[in-house]
């Protein structure tokens, strides 16, 4: 008897991605964004449940787990109490990260903002040939968000007064 080999898809489902372009199921790597109520792991589900907080919650968060977490290891419990300082650890870190994506003090100094302007268009210019409002418009918040680790969201409306449409 002679074998037959068997080859099959097990679907052939495809979607168009904004850009117009069309993807096949298979060909999309990305993975789908988590729950974080679908964490099994309790550090993973915390920061997850920390990030829906209002800052005033967070603090409190901080304040309480710190009192309880003294007390915990003030009756031996070492276990709750390194728990709780994880607590303290994750409210304080979804806090600083809210800070960071405030928009930073660069831009309060005028000096400091043309300055950045400056170094944006040279770079734009030297090293990567582009000299159109248009392209500044469109490609100096990447730029800006990369080398300066300044959001686009605060970048953008600056860099659209210094290249106006015309």
């Amino acid at each position: 008897m002679k074998p037959i080999a068997l080859f099959f898809k097990s679907h052939v489902d495809t979607y168009t991605k904004k850009d117009g372009t069309v993807v096949q199921a298979h060909d999309d790597k990305r993975q789908s964004k988590k729950d974080w109520r679908d964490e099994e792991n309790w550090h993973s589900r915390t920061q997850g449940k920390f990030a829906t907080y209002t800052d005033d919650q967070l603090r409190y968060v901080a304040k309480d787990a710190s009192e309880a977490a003294k007390n915990a290891y003030a009756m031996g419990n070492h276990k709750k109490g390194g728990q709780y300082d994880d607590e303290v650890h994750y409210s304080n870190m979804e806090l600083k990260k809210r800070q960071d994506a405030k928009p930073p003090g660069i831009w309060e100094d005028d000096k400091q903002r043309d300055r950045l302007r400056d170094d944006a268009v040279r770079w734009a210019n030297k090293e990567q040939g582009q000299y159109g409002s248009k392209w500044m418009r469109e490609n100096l918040a990447a730029y800006f968000e990369n080398r300066w680790h300044v959001p686009k969201r605060f970048t953008q409306p600056e860099i659209d007064k210094w290249f106006p449409e015309q």
